[in-house]
């Protein structure tokens, strides 16, 4: 509302300038002394200066204005919009939902551009209307990177759970395959070697447990396929001692 009242003012400032200026022309012109009739207003020569320098004066006021005003939008505009992203990415959305927060961002650019178009026009010339567009697509967008991040977290603690328990189930049955690894001549696997893998990785399923329980799922989840790799090495180990213990036995029934 503020605005176009200046705007008043900044017209009506150009309008004195422009009358004053015509005095001065009538005056100069005519070598008219005392009063001057300016559009059948009668205006001395000291009102024609005081026409201009109010004028001027008024132009100048309401420029600053809504220089003032403007300024204050844009850097409301632009607060809003970085304000909305920022809450996005306190709760992890560039982890869980990094192409929506990635949206958000793209949005709030199209709004500083925008901006600094407007900024750059002359002061009459300038329209917030798709700056506010803008800023309100920046914002929703940022609300819904929030929500996409908390259904990509869900989903990220539910293959991290599963992921933890898989390992629990591998490392436990990898354990009683470890105890009935062949132990013959020619035939016995590295039982220390593969028992030590077992406990690192069983030490791995507890840290992962520990991330979990801080809501770092995806790291969490890192951690278990780790432990469930080591195991699945351990059981390769396992069925390999098998293989060469059957492959001796086979060879003396042979002889």
């Amino acid at each position: 509302m503020l605005r176009p009242m200046l705007i008043v003012v900044f017209l009506l400032g150009i309008a004195l300038v422009v009358v004053a200026v015509i005095g001065l022309f009538k005056k100069l012109a005519g070598g008219a002394r005392g009063t001057l009739e300016i559009w059948k207003i009668k205006v001395s020569g000291t009102g024609v200066a005081m026409f201009f320098l109010v004028g001027v004066v008024l132009i100048l006021v309401a420029l600053a204005g809504m220089n003032g005003i403007d300024a204050k939008q844009s850097e409301r505009l632009r607060r809003e919009a970085r304000d909305a992203i920022m809450t996005a990415i306190t709760i992890d959305t560039d982890r869980y939902a990094p192409n929506s927060l990635r949206a958000a961002e793209d949005a709030k650019e199209q709004l500083d551009a925008e901006l600094k178009v407007q900024e750059d026009r002359f002061v009459l010339f300038r329209s917030y209307r798709e700056a506010t567009e803008l800023a309100a697509a920046a914002k929703a967008a940022s609300e819904k990177a929030v929500a996409d991040a908390e259904v990509g977290k869900e989903h990220k603690k539910n293959e991290a759970e599963a992921a933890i328990a898989e390992a629990k189930t591998m490392v436990a049955a990898a354990r009683t395959a470890l105890d009935s690894a062949p132990k013959g001549k020619g035939t016995q696997a590295d039982l220390p070697a593969m028992r030590a893998d077992l406990e690192a990785a069983t030490s791995v399923i507890s840290e992962a447990e520990s991330v979990f329980n801080a809501e770092k799922y995806i790291d969490a989840k890192a951690k278990a396929d780790g432990a469930k790799q080591t195991i699945q090495g351990v059981n390769f180990a396992i069925e390999q001692a098998k293989a060469a213990k059957e492959a001796a036995r086979a060879k003396r029934d042979r002889e």
